[in-house]
Parts: C-alpha cells; sequence; structure tokens
C-alpha cells in the first residue's frame, strides 16, 4: 500500500510506502468516509509517474464505469501540474481515450474497436442487446442499421475448441 502526504515526517507504519510531495494541494485531496484521500485526478497523475501506459489506460476506464471520472478536473490538474512526471502521459492517454472501451469485456473487443476507429468506421454498439426469432443474444459489436454483427472471440476465451465452435 502506498501513502502520500505533503511535507511527510517521521517512519511510515509498517506495510505502507510513504511518499512525501510538497505539490499536494487542497485541490487535490478529499475525504472519503473520514479518511483523507487523494483525488481521482492527482490519483490518475501518480499512476501515469509511476505505472505503465496499459494500467493507466485501464485506470480510466474503471473510473469510468465507476461513473466517478471527471475530464474537467484532470484537464485542471494538468494546467497546474506543468514539469510533473506522468504528464504528458496522462495528456496521452485522456487524449486516446475511447469510452467504447468501458463496455467491452475483452481485450480482443477493445483491440477491434481501435482497428475500426483507426479504419474510419462508425463506432458500432458494444455488447448490445439483440433478439432474433426469440432468442436473447448480446453480440459483441454490432451495427444495426447496416444488420451487421462481429464477435471478437477466441479459444483462450472460450477455453475448448468445443466450447469456441458451440458459441457460433
Amino acid at each position: 500500500m502506498d501513502g502520500i502526504a505533503p511535507n511527510r515526517r517521521g517512519r511510515a507504519p509498517q506495510g505502507i510506502a510513504a511518499h512525501r510531495d510538497g505539490t499536494l494541494t487542497s485541490a487535490d485531496r478529499l475525504l472519503i468516509d473520514g479518511i483523507p484521500c487523494t483525488s481521482l485526478a492527482r490519483t490518475l497523475l501518480d499512476i501515469a509517474a509511476t505505472e505503465t501506459p496499459n494500467t493507466l489506460r485501464y485506470a480510466v476506464t474503471q473510473a469510468e464505469v465507476e461513473e466517478i471520472f471527471d475530464l474537467a478536473e484532470v484537464v485542471e490538474l494538468l494546467k497546474r501540474s506543468k514539469g510533473r512526471r506522468g504528464v504528458a502521459r496522462l495528456r496521452l492517454a485522456i487524449d486516446h481515450h475511447d469510452p467504447l472501451e468501458q463496455e467491452t469485456r475483452q481485450e480482443l473487443e477493445k483491440k477491434l474497436l481501435r482497428l475500426f476507429k483507426r479504419a474510419g468506421f462508425r463506432p458500432p454498439e458494444v455488447n448490445g442487446h439483440l433478439v432474433v426469432d426469440g432468442i436473447s443474444l448480446m453480440p459483441d459489436l454490432i451495427w444495426r442499421d447496416a444488420r451487421l454483427i462481429v464477435e471478437a472471440d477466441s479459444r483462450r476465451v472460450h477455453g475448448t475448441l468445443t466450447a469456441f465452435e458451440k458459441d457460433r
């Protein structure tokens, strides 16, 4: 577990990696159930400074899924954090983030969304509900007006060849 404090002094409690940061402002802090925490925007900046780009992208997507992501708060933090580690990486992650990815259930679906976006395709509905002949389906990617469904399946996800074929 990591902890951050402005101008921390003394020894850190056992099991906590304590960090000192003189740039921690009141806008970067909040209380959750009486516990002082860094804001989501500040947490994302700290992740951007220390973790891989994939971990950062995952954190941004999860924040959206939890409906706690605030782009304006992140942009404001980036403005006042010039020169800090992680600023460029967080800016890039925000610029390249696609909210549709939060709906995906598999990495292959995310890759296909990125591929279709780069190719200039209109965004599909992701894991939408569809009823065909009384059967309820949830296609991975669907363009209803074009009557097109794309399934992003692999044997790795389905476990066995039999399970893979049965899904057809």
